[in-house]
């Protein structure tokens, strides 16, 4: 099982919540992603996280969305994926792009990767 793939669940949580006011579509669940690479890594992962990120918004699918952060340390990385279900999550990992990326995590990282699914509670976003 590759390193970003096993945590992603297999069923929705019962947990998750809609607000009234916001429409059945927005039910999104969120997953961190969070690893450090060594410095000498680094332009070459942001590389690779281009490329991987590219290949999500040309995939233009509006039931996933993919952002990476570095953190101010230089050297540490947190992926937030938004996926609407359980048919988004396949469809998501089912990309051709998606395993050689989650692989090839594992070979940068000197820290994690550790996946976290999160449940939202509020948003500013419309």
């Amino acid at each position: 099982m590759t390193c970003c793939s096993r945590n992603l669940p297999s069923e929705k949580s019962s947990g998750a919540t809609t607000p009234p006011s916001q429409p059945a579509k927005e039910k999104l669940t969120d997953f961190l992603i969070r690893y450090r690479v060594g410095a000498d890594k680094v332009a070459e992962q942001e590389l690779e996280i281009g490329e991987f990120v590219a290949a999500v918004k040309a995939q233009a699918d509006p039931d996933y969305r993919y952002t990476v952060y570095r953190k101010e340390d230089g050297v540490s990385f947190v992926h937030h994926a938004w996926i609407a279900d359980e048919p988004a999550i396949q469809r998501f990992r089912g990309q051709p792009h998606f395993k050689p990326f989650a692989d090839g995590l594992s070979g940068y990282a000197e820290e994690g990767p550790t996946v976290t699914r999160t449940d939202r509670v509020a948003s500013s976003a419309a």
